[in-house]
């Protein structure tokens, strides 16, 4: 997976003209801000809802580390996306023990994985997360071990740090997961307990967003980005 993705980047254009197109070139001048990384951290947690903190915090350590230049993070993010490919293969041996490598193979060479990891845009770091969650829940139905949903929470937190599409996953929690490890074999205060435990879990990390919203702005809303 990595070699694939340092290859990728070898053979990209990583010049701000082709970089910083949309999405990519608010990330940017957002992780910019400020003379410091307190400026720039304080801003994107106060100055700003149109996105949610955790990437732009990202790219304003990798500034503060390496300069104002994008290959280390193209770098980092290779790493992180192919850490993803070993927990998909992960998830994929829990179906097909025997065949697990097929699942890691097709993590390694799918083509919008490896180009997304070469671009200054969340899918990178928000598919690690949440294919940590997925990993961490499915360690739960198969140990029956409460730390897995400890895992899964703050995954999943974080994910949503990242996206706020996976707060809807920290929404049902409560309600879901009891009926899926019911239906697992979970004894009935086995999975209330694991379902609130991801529940709390992934809200400490995102309620400090909710607070800061209704107290400033006077809204529930994690983020003011919408549209199509």
């Amino acid at each position: 997976a990595l070699i694939l993705r340092s290859l990728n980047i070898m053979a990209s254009d990583i010049s701000e003209q082709t970089m910083l197109l949309e999405d990519s070139a608010l990330y940017w001048d957002m992780a910019l801000i400020g003379s410091d990384l307190g400026d720039r951290v304080y801003h994107v947690l106060f100055g700003q809802t149109e996105r949610l903190p955790l990437y732009v915090i990202f790219l304003s350590v990798m500034v503060r580390f390496f300069g104002e230049s994008f290959l280390p993070i193209l770098l980092v993010q290779s790493l992180i996306d192919s850490a993803t490919c070993v927990l998909i293969m992960t998830l994929g041996q829990r179906v097909y023990a025997s065949s697990y490598w097929v699942f890691g193979l097709l993590a390694a060479a799918w083509p919008n994985s490896i180009q997304h990891s070469a671009s200054i845009l969340t899918d990178t770091i928000f598919l690690f997360f949440f294919t940590g969650f997925l990993v961490g829940f499915v360690s739960l139905i198969e140990e029956k071990r409460l730390r897995f949903a400890v895992l899964a929470g703050l995954a999943l937190g974080l994910a949503t740090l990242v996206r706020p599409v996976a707060q809807f996953m920290v929404l049902l929690a409560p309600f879901l997961v009891p009926f899926i490890l019911l239906a697992a074999g979970f004894k009935f205060r086995e999975s209330i307990s694991a379902g609130l435990t991801m529940f709390f879990v992934a809200g400490v990390l995102i309620l400090p967003i909710s607070l800061k919203n209704v107290y400033f702005h006077n809204s529930f809303a994690l983020s003011s980005q919408n549209g199509s």
